[in-house]
């Protein structure tokens, strides 16, 4: 099973850094988690016991995400439709209070700012 670097970076965890290949599966680890990908299907992820370079584990290149490249939703309100894929779109959503961002917006917005899961508690 060898995949392209697009493929493996599509359907990697988002925790992974590194996978390598083993007889029968991928497998994907960071410092800390090891997780098996055989048969379309992600084994429970576990504990690492071993360093990543003495798996020869291959990095996961992942395209850096662009937010000119989100196609957003419309968003309205009660005078004026704006255009959210404006970079400076934090500074007018800062002033709204009636405003509702759709899941994919949202999470557009969320990856551009680098926002972790900790920063939205």
């Amino acid at each position: 099973m060898n995949l392209t670097d697009e493929q493996i970076a599509e359907i990697a965890p988002s925790w992974a850094t590194h996978y390598y290949y083993h007889l029968d599966y991928i497998a994907f680890v960071s410092d800390e988690v090891f997780c098996k990908y055989r048969f379309n299907r992600f084994s429970e992820a576990s504990k690492m016991v071993c360093s990543i370079s003495d798996l020869g584990g291959i990095e996961i290149k992942r395209k850096q995400f662009d937010i000119t490249e989100h196609e957003f939703s419309d968003i309205y309100n009660d005078t004026e439709k704006v255009d959210p894929s404006i970079l400076d779109v934090k500074f007018w959503l800062a002033d709204r209070e009636d405003l509702t961002l759709n899941k994919k917006d949202a999470i557009a917005l969320a990856k551009h700012f680098k926002l972790t899961e900790d920063d939205l508690k």
